[in-house]
């Protein structure tokens, strides 16, 4: 019982595309439309309960995504490696964004105030200011998606000729 790579390649090509597409869209939601609202809420407990509470909805959402869209990027690299490769390096760099939130966005502005019990002994201007900087530390990740996601869009409407 086998399969044919050559059948599957297109809906592995289409669907990391589509999951990249769906990241890079959701994190820019998150960046341009809902800090800014979460951040006219006037009481600063609202403001955090809200962040923490999306921020737990979102990695969930977000890191789907990006596995999705890397997993199946190296499944059209290993169908078709010469027109997947583009896949297998859109998806490699979209996994730097584990590596990105574990050791840079989640020490200095997830942790210290993730944890209730830590946030209580903090002013509300600190807690403010911290959410605004996770704020920019997340715009990162559309840097980091955005151009994966251009490339492969270009390359699949170029028929696989034109990458980035």
């Amino acid at each position: 019982m086998g399969f044919d790579a050559e059948q599957i390649f297109p809906c592995l090509e289409v669907l990391s595309t589509v999951t990249a597409g769906v990241f890079v869209g959701g994190a820019f939601y998150i960046n341009v439309v809902e800090h800014p609202a979460r951040m006219t809420l006037s009481d600063t407990e609202s403001c955090h309960q809200e962040w923490m509470e999306s921020f737990d909805r979102a990695k969930v959402f977000q890191s789907r995504l990006a596995l999705l869209s890397i997993i199946s990027g190296a499944g059209a690299c290993y169908c078709n490696p010469k027109k997947g490769l583009p896949f297998l390096i859109g998806g490699g760099l979209l996994a730097t964004i584990f590596p990105y939130t574990l050791f840079i966005l989640k020490p200095n502005s997830i942790d210290p105030i993730y944890d209730k019990e830590i946030t209580a002994k903090k002013s509300e201007s600190v807690i403010r200011e911290t959410i605004c900087k996770w704020n920019n530390y997340h715009m990162v990740r559309n840097f980091i998606s955005l151009p994966v996601f251009v490339g492969f869009v270009t390359y699949l409407a170029s028929n696989h000729k034109k990458f980035w």
